[in-house]
């Protein structure tokens, strides 16, 4: 469920030429942890044999949210969450989908508060 507007995140670019499905990876730490208000950026590269869409879901559902910036520069995307909230925590995942396959990477974000106290939550079966 999105606690804020939720933005459909998806662009339209093109890969470097490899066999097959695309391959892609996901730069960021498979667990991080970050502090409420702070920042983060989760970072993801890949390559393809032709155009690719590329898509950033947090818990299945499209990143929502005004705090919410998906940069891509070449074979390399980003996604920038400003202000994190409890409501930040959860799994993310880069998908880049083109006509030969789609690939997925995630990582988990969990939103500690100060003196490192983190809000507990039940995380769902995501994967």
């Amino acid at each position: 469920m999105c606690v804020h507007t939720c933005v459909h995140v998806c662009m339209r670019v093109r890969g470097i030429s490899t066999a097959g499905p695309p391959s892609i990876r996901m730069v960021s730490p498979p667990y991080l942890y970050s502090e409420l208000r702070s920042s983060v950026v989760l970072h993801c590269t890949y390559n393809a044999t032709s155009p690719v869409t590329i898509a950033w879901n947090h818990n299945r559902s499209v990143v929502a949210s005004s705090h919410f910036t998906v940069r891509t520069t070449g074979l390399h995307t980003e996604l920038t969450l400003q202000t994190l909230s409890w409501e930040d925590s959860g799994v993310y995942a880069c998908s880049v989908n083109s006509h030969d396959g789609r690939s997925t990477a995630l990582t988990r974000l969990q939103v500690i508060g100060k003196l490192g106290a983190v809000k507990l939550w039940n995380l769902p079966n995501l994967l």
